[in-house]
Parts: C-alpha cells; sequence; structure tokens
C-alpha cells in the first residue's frame, strides 16, 4: 500500500532499541493531510504509547520503554540508516 512517512515512535525493548517509523496511507482521505507527527491527534498519539508502554507487562521476560516521538526527518533517517545497515550486511556495492 502507497504510504506515507510522518514520524518516529521511539522506543527500546529487550533487545534494545526498536524505533517504529509512522507512515499514512497516501489513499486514505482520513489520513493523507498528515504531514508530519505534530498533525496527528494528541490523544492518538498518548493512546500509542500507553499501548506500547503496557503491552509486554504480563510477560516477565520482556519489557518495553518508551521513549517518546521524533519528527518526519528523523523517520526518513532512520530508515536511510536501516537500509545502508542492511547493504553493508550483505556487501552490497554502494554501502
Amino acid at each position: 500500500m502507497p504510504s506515507k512517512v510522518v514520524g518516529l515512535f521511539k522506543m527500546s525493548d529487550e533487545k534494545g532499541d526498536d524505533d517504529h517509523v509512522l507512515c499514512v496511507p497516501c489513499s486514505d482521505p482520513g489520513w493523507n493531510e498528515l504531514e508530519d507527527v505534530e498533525d496527528l491527534p494528541r490523544q492518538l498519539r498518548a493512546e500509542i504509547s500507553h499501548f506500547f508502554e503496557v503491552y509486554k507487562d504480563l510477560d516477565l521476560d520482556r519489557h518495553s520503554e518508551v521513549k517518546g516521538w521524533a519528527d518526519r526527518a528523523a523517520a526518513l533517517e532512520t530508515i536511510e540508516q536501516a537500509g545502508r545497515a542492511y547493504r553493508e550486511r550483505l556487501g552490497a556495492p554502494g554501502s
């Protein structure tokens, strides 16, 4: 589904940093006008944060820590870094 990057949800879990890129579908008029994480309703950001704070609470071997939100530019940089790391791991040209 064609999507547009609007922000980054920063968190960590038992394996380390685990940031999540927030995207909206380009074809959905209910979401496609969002350009940056600040455009997302504050209540929805709070609900997403709360979910990721507690969703591992019942599993004693797992945990999560919410570190907050970052803007679209940070999300795009995270995507670029992940692409570089992947190419380096493969030994691909241009890495």
